[in-house]
């Protein structure tokens, strides 16, 4: 949808996040998306941290 609704699966880290954005945001073509994308390679990495922590 406009904005970016966004689904994605990580199963290497058992890991399922969903985005929604606001209609009357950005829009992908802005570099929305692509921000996007970059928060979810931070909450990939947060969630290394917390299972070598754990481990």
């Amino acid at each position: 949808g406009y904005g970016g609704q966004m689904v994605y699966v990580v199963p290497g880290r058992a890991l399922t996040v969903v985005m929604t954005s606001d209609e009357n945001g950005p829009a992908g073509r802005s570099g929305h998306r692509d921000d996007l994308h970059a928060l979810l390679g931070r909450i990939i990495e947060a969630t290394k941290e917390v299972r070598e922590a754990r481990s």
